[in-house]
């Protein structure tokens, strides 16, 4: 492949940093922004699936991990292109489905809303599992397997509680243990959210969880929150 002056200019710039916007590409080697489209197209890149897609990495740098996911500091991209496309691949080739939590938990960034769209748009299924949601295929016989999958997961939850001794006594009562495990979670990465916070932050990931019910885990654990109740 040929290339002029500025666009290996455009390419050893980007190799040299690893991730940048094209805007500063444009500003620091003053190119046009045509000249930087061609030296990427040419080379082969990825665009970032968060920060508004803004960050560009060429396509022979990024070690991706088995889920095709590379991260460059708090820059994501992914082998599958887009968010959209990365969230598809990623509940297509999973076993048991992605709740919100989970999804967000491995992308590192929101992706609540866009679940919800592409439920909409019939380009994922969703069922309850307990109070959260569950994301799956719309494939039915891979959704069938990835339901089956999750049922065995949350079996195996409930169980593994059960054999601990006076677990019964140590989960609060009228809330079930799914429920429990994920406030719990959740306060645990968010310690100082309050109460209305984190049932905000638990219903955006699918997990219809109220206030009251928060509060009545935080009680019965004796959990000491700085944030007002």
């Amino acid at each position: 492949m040929h290339f002029t002056t500025q666009e290996k200019a455009v390419i050893d710039r980007l190799q040299k940093a690893r991730v940048l916007t094209r805007k500063s590409l444009c500003a620091f080697l003053k190119v046009s922004h045509m000249t930087v489209v061609r030296a990427l197209k040419k080379h082969g890149y990825y665009t970032s699936y968060n920060k508004n897609s803004a960050y560009y990495t060429l396509k022979d740098i990024p070690t991706f991990d088995a889920k095709g996911l590379w991260s460059h500091q708090d820059i994501h991209f992914s082998r599958h292109g887009t968010l959209v496309e990365t969230m598809l691949s990623l509940v297509e080739q999973s076993s048991s489905g992605y709740t919100v939590h989970e999804m967000e938990k491995l992308l590192r960034t929101k992706a609540g809303n866009l679940l919800c769209l592409l439920c909409r748009e019939k380009r994922l299924s969703r069922y309850y599992t307990g109070r959260y949601a569950v994301y799956l295929s719309t494939d039915s016989r891979v959704q069938a397997k990835q339901k089956s999958q999750r049922r065995q997961q949350v079996e195996e939850t409930r169980v593994a509680t059960e054999l601990v001794p006076t677990a019964k006594k140590e989960f609060p009562a009228d809330i079930d243990i799914i429920t429990v495990l994920n406030v719990l979670i959740e306060i645990i990465e968010l310690p100082k959210a309050s109460v209305a916070s984190l049932s905000r932050s638990l219903q955006h990931q699918g997990i219809g969880t109220t206030a009251d019910e928060i509060r009545k885990i935080v009680e019965f654990y004796s959990l000491k929150k700085k944030t007002a109740l």
